[in-house]
């Protein structure tokens, strides 16, 4: 009966001590896809990309948001499959300030082709930026400049692994495009 009694007294007390909730500040996320074919025939047709969805908790001192993360992500290919081929599911971390992201993660790989699972865990700063919407410039009728805009974008990721299997990686690209014209239905030819 003592115990039942300190049971409940506990309980009670506990009930009673103040908490604190939290507003979340967004839920972001995004998704990525990739389908290609290579005109050279050595990996055939390939489909690859992601769906993210995020939780953004709070704001870091210097209005850095803190994310935390859930991710599926998936890349195939007709040919030249057996290391390549692999889903699977992906949580994190992320701060993010300006164009750039730093984050950790974990990503659950499976390979179906060697019927082989790993769990991956990395460091990583990401980055994109366009400048499409902040450069477009339309040519007026009779401007001697011959196309619409200049439009680009950049893109990069660097990766450090912490199982130590793959060191630091790094991936980017820097793209230039122009505007040239307006198809029907407002399709531009860049």
């Amino acid at each position: 009966m003592a115990v039942f009694v300190a049971g409940i007294t506990a309980g009670f007390l506990f009930l009673t001590v103040p908490s604190y909730a939290y507003e979340l500040k967004g839920l972001p996320g995004s998704t990525w896809g990739q389908v290609a074919h290579d005109l050279r025939g050595f990996t055939g047709t390939g489909l690859s990309g992601y769906v993210n969805q995020g939780v953004y908790w709070f704001d870091l001192p210097a209005d850095i948001p803190f994310t935390t993360f859930a991710e599926y992500r998936f890349r195939t290919r007709s040919k030249e499959r057996l290391y390549f081929n692999a889903t699977g599911p992906a949580v994190g971390i992320e701060l993010k300030k300006s164009v750039f992201k730093f984050g950790a993660e974990t990503y659950w790989e499976r390979m179906g082709s060697l019927n082989e699972k790993t769990e991956n865990h990395q460091l990583y700063l990401n980055w994109y930026h366009d400048w499409y919407t902040y450069t477009k410039r339309r040519a007026g009728e009779g401007s001697w400049i011959p196309f619409q805009a200049l439009t680009g974008s950049t893109w990069g990721m660097v990766t450090h692994d912490l199982d130590g299997l793959t060191g630091t990686s790094v991936s980017t690209f820097i793209n230039e495009g122009i505007d040239w014209f307006d198809l029907p239905g407002g399709v531009t030819f860049n």
